[in-house]
């Protein structure tokens, strides 16, 4: 999944700027600087069933 840093045309949709758009690697590439790829969201520790941190 990239970010689209400026209006975009995808498969006859327009992505405006900053919304997502489901690229392939070497789309991204075609694009460059157009488009950056979305960081995933780190994933959280879970606690123990106790508390404990």
């Amino acid at each position: 999944m990239y970010i689209a840093k400026t209006t975009l045309l995808h498969n006859g949709k327009i992505v405006p700027i900053g919304d997502e758009v489901d690229l392939t690697a070497q789309q991204a590439e075609s694009l460059g600087e157009l488009v950056e790829k979305k960081e995933q969201p780190k994933q959280r520790k879970q606690r123990n069933k106790e508390g404990d941190e």
